[in-house]
């Protein structure tokens, strides 16, 4: 089996359970193969989130201590973010996703989505999102989103 199957597998598993994995594992933190998949996809809900306006993608991966830096050069909280509701985009999409890790426990992803807003607006962002797992669970716990100049 490829290394890219077992991934899903373990993305898969970890997705379906939950906190279970957490629990169950004594708080161990998922394989890095697992962890690479889940924090990419989650970087994808992340931009569509902006879309549907499914708060529980924010709930999830974000972490309650979260702070971060906004396209608006504003400072955010986890509870402001939640309060962020807005149905401006009619897309938002993940152009790549690179993610480092410096420890079994740390990653940094950086990354560029691109988007749509009503009204036809096109723009884009790069941006910085730092993972922390802790008790068995990933968790952004910082970000910087910078626009792109069109």
């Amino acid at each position: 089996m490829s290394k890219f199957a077992k991934a899903m597998i373990g993305l898969t598993v970890l997705m379906s359970t939950g906190g279970a994995i957490a629990a169950a594992s004594g708080g161990k933190c998922p394989s890095r193969e697992a962890a690479l998949a889940y924090i990419k996809n989650s970087e994808a809900r992340w931009a569509e989130q902006s879309v549907t306006n499914d708060m529980s993608v924010i709930r999830e991966i974000i972490a309650d201590d979260y702070v971060g830096v906004s396209s608006a050069s504003t400072v955010v909280t986890k509870d402001l973010v939640l309060k962020d509701i807005s149905d401006d985009f009619v897309s938002n999409k993940i152009d790549y996703v690179d993610v480092h890790f410096f420890s079994d426990k740390l990653a940094v992803a950086q990354g560029k989505e691109n988007w749509e807003k009503k009204g036809g607006k096109l723009g884009s962002y790069i941006w910085t999102d730092t993972w922390l797992c802790r008790k068995g669970r990933w968790q952004i716990i910082a970000s910087q989103d910078t626009p792109l100049p069109r």
